[in-house]
């Protein structure tokens, strides 16, 4: 593919996916998903914020025999020609990293290299050129991560906390008889929805004007 704009990029990447998890879905892959509906590991979301500017990063949290083939011919096919001019990198998290809910040693990591600070805890070489890949474990917060993600809410830290937890998902529906189509889904806190609105705000005004997504938003109590 040679290179295009950002709204025919992320077509582009759409069918790809679309590709990817078709040939996923009649595999023995499948089972290592273990989700209802494939559409919930799409990234094609996630990857146009990333490419608007919006986020520094996409984790890409798939089992890792998925993600090795979700790399090999998605994110591989569209690299050199539409990433690597936009400045964004593909590196694999080698460290013996995690958060306190999820290991991420193995996960694929999409980055602007201008937000290399930020992202800093994930990357192969620290700031001060050493390298992240020791076998000790090194665990990030919660926050931390969230930063890096560019997500405006926190997962639950107590039991209190558990009660007041929301499920917020950023959604499209490009047809009114087609279903719906999340392209991000975070957690936050019933305090935090003041600030999750104002975060969806930008994201929709930069989705609609770079990406041509119109966005809508979801907020409701986990299921």
């Amino acid at each position: 593919m040679s290179q295009c704009n950002d709204v025919q990029f992320l077509r582009n990447y759409k069918q790809l996916e679309d590709e990817f998890f078709r040939n996923v879905l009649q595999s023995d892959l499948q089972q290592l998903l273990d989700m209802q509906d494939l559409h919930d590991a799409y990234l094609f979301g996630e990857i146009g914020f990333l490419i608007a500017g919006l986020k520094p990063c996409v984790l890409i949290d798939l089992p890792h025999p998925v993600a090795v083939l979700y790399k090999q011919h998605v994110l591989d096919r569209v690299s050199l020609d539409h990433l690597t001019p936009r400045g964004i990198e593909i590196v694999e998290i080698e460290a013996n990293v995690s958060s306190p809910e999820i290991s991420l040693q193995g996960c694929f990591i999409v980055y602007h290299r201008s937000q290399q600070d930020t992202i800093q805890p994930l990357l192969p070489v620290s700031q001060d050129g050493k390298e992240n890949n020791s076998s000790n474990q090194q665990v990030i917060s919660e926050s931390t991560l969230a930063k890096i993600l560019d997500y405006p809410g926190s997962l639950p830290s107590n039991q209190h906390e558990l009660m007041c937890m929301l499920e917020v998902v950023y959604y499209i529906q490009e047809q009114e008889n087609r279903p719906v189509q999340i392209v991000t889904t975070f957690a936050a806190l019933d305090h935090e929805v003041e600030q999750v609105k104002v975060h969806f705000v930008n994201y929709r005004k930069i989705c609609h004007e770079k990406l041509g997504l119109d966005i809508q938003l979801l907020i409701r109590r986990p299921q």
